[in-house]
């Protein structure tokens, strides 16, 4: 329970507790037992607000949660769901954010990868500093002289290799894939809008729904392409 715990979930469940409205029998039932067992292990649902966080253009729904434990519930603040251009994502689920207090792993944002390690520096560099401490290897006599010439010969292991890899530097910032470029988004936005505008007219109209499907072929057949 000391470590901290944030959970980002579809829940697909109903219940008033996390504001949203009870559609149908089966996903009420799973919200109850949701928040039961929610309750029953001391975790806590942070979401605020009574936007809904699912919206396909036909009906609207709060079925997203952010689940914490206590520790994780001392980290979040400012849970927010942004009700922005529907067409800006390729999803129905609208975006969540929130503020998270303390550090991460994400802070180390330098390592040396050991794949791009000059091992010819490595040695010649090793070889140097060997020589350098040739005395403390020579004689080794007693246990104290034993765990200062381990000691010894680890900071030189060391050393050389931080000579002989650079450091790689790796950026906190979550990026794209690389199929997904500027052609395929406007290719994802074209069909979503066709999906939303038929959706709306209730299959209705064949004509929308045929421009659906073909929208989003022509998108699985880019997406496909450029992956």
């Amino acid at each position: 329970h000391n470590i901290a715990l944030i959970i980002g979930t579809d829940s697909n469940a109903h219940n008033t507790a996390w504001k949203s409205r009870i559609c149908d029998k089966k996903r009420k039932e799973r919200g109850d037992k949701l928040l039961e067992y929610i309750l029953a292990n001391d975790l806590f649902i942070e979401n605020v607000g009574n936007s809904p966080t699912f919206d396909n253009g036909r009906w609207s729904n709060s079925i997203d949660l952010t689940i914490t434990n206590r520790s994780g519930h001392k980290l979040v603040s400012d849970w927010r769901v942004h009700e922005g251009d529907r067409l800006e994502h390729s999803s129905d689920h609208r975006f969540i954010t929130f503020q998270s207090t303390g550090s991460t792993l994400l802070d180390r944002q330098n390592f040396r990868d050991i794949s791009k390690t000059n091992w010819e520096v490595f040695e010649s560099d090793l070889a140097k500093r060997m020589s350098n401490h040739a005395n403390a290897f020579s004689v080794i006599e007693s246990s104290e002289k034993l765990d200062v010439a381990a000691d010894l010969l680890s900071s030189n292991i060391t050393a050389s290799f931080n000579a002989a890899t650079e450091l790689t530097y790796v950026s906190a910032k979550v990026k794209p894939p690389p199929w997904d470029t500027a052609e395929v988004k406007d290719a994802r936005r074209e069909m979503r809008g066709k999906i939303r505008k038929a959706s709306k007219k209730k299959n209705r109209d064949p004509t929308l729904n045929s421009l659906k499907k073909d929208s989003r072929k022509k998108y699985e057949k880019l997406r496909d392409r450029v992956r």
